[in-house]
């Protein structure tokens, strides 16, 4: 990513020196003159010639009275580019510095949602001006007062993207990954489920644990009792009901239960309203079931 955006700045940079030359016969047209000035003082300050003396300065190198210098300092009067050249060179400072100085300083910082292809990201991107001939990897589209950034070459009608800026640089601070994973039981009889779903679910922000039988399970809910659980609800001849309410009176009463079935049908009323209304389970959801919709539900309860 460092280096794409060292060759967008290379050349940027080759597009303000091509102007450069452009503006040696015509005035500084693309340039807003108060920031020009304004970057000038900031330049002969830095070099050592203190803000009173500004105006004798320029009169000097430029060879004009002090009260058409004042004019220029004023924005009075247009500055030439070559009366520009002339006193930033005097300085000991070439245009390409000066040009850096300038468009560092007018940058548009705007803030915009990045999608990875995994999650968004908040970030931070420098836009590059509005008409700017640069074309850049990646573009930002503003959409109800909001900007994203997508691949160019994602844009293809031009004439759809009225917002289409150029990015400059992109700027995104990373979110701090805890050092304490949130803990994940599954419970299933069926070792291909837990196992798959394990695969799915598991990540920098979860650690998950399988089980086949209700025993193991609730040994670990009254020692260590986890964050969340996924539960199929009929395990041999049993239910899971003893199990919920056990979660419910553990250390961690608070933690999410989805449970799930695969005999919805067949199952006790009774138990299953109960969980619902008095131990707050999420479900029950038939099997089989797409592990996008326990994920999706996992990480909206952990986000909270």
């Amino acid at each position: 990513m460092l280096e794409m955006f060292e060759k967008i700045e290379k050349k940027h940079w080759q597009d303000k020196i091509k102007k450069i030359s452009k503006f040696r016969v015509i005035k500084m047209q693309d340039l807003d003159d108060a920031k020009v000035i304004e970057v000038l003082a900031k330049v002969l300050t830095k070099k050592g010639i203190s803000k009173v003396k500004h105006n004798s300065y320029i009169s000097k190198v430029l060879q004009i009275t002090t009260s058409a210098g004042y004019k220029k300092l004023n924005g009075a009067t247009k500055w030439e580019v070559q009366q520009l050249i002339k006193v930033v060179q005097s300085v000991g400072m070439d245009m390409i510095e000066f040009f850096r100085i300038y468009y560092e300083d007018n940058k548009e910082i705007q803030d915009a949602i990045w999608n990875d292809g995994r999650s968004e990201h908040s970030c931070k991107v420098c836009l590059y001006p509005e008409g700017s001939e640069v074309n850049t990897e990646y573009s930002a589209l503003k959409v109800a007062d909001q900007w994203s950034i997508f691949p160019t070459n994602d844009l293809k009608d031009e004439l759809l993207y009225e917002s289409k800026r150029s990015i400059e640089s992109i700027v995104i601070n990373p979110k701090v990954i805890s050092s304490t994973k949130y803990r994940i039981a599954l419970l299933d009889d069926d070792a291909n489920i837990t196992e798959s779903l394990k695969e799915i679910l598991s990540n920098d922000y979860y650690q998950v644990d399988t089980y086949d039988n209700l025993k193991k399970i609730t040994q670990a809910v009254a020692t260590n009792p986890y964050d969340a659980y996924v539960l199929d609800w009929i395990i041999g001849d049993e239910t899971s009901f003893k199990l919920v309410k056990a979660i419910r009176s553990s250390k961690n009463k608070n933690a999410m239960i989805i449970v799930l079935t695969g005999q919805l049908s067949g199952i006790k009323d009774d138990e299953i309203v109960k969980s619902i209304h008095d131990y707050d389970i999420v479900g029950p959801y038939e099997k089989p079931i797409k592990s996008g919709i326990i994920k999706s539900n996992i990480e909206k309860y952990f986000a909270r």
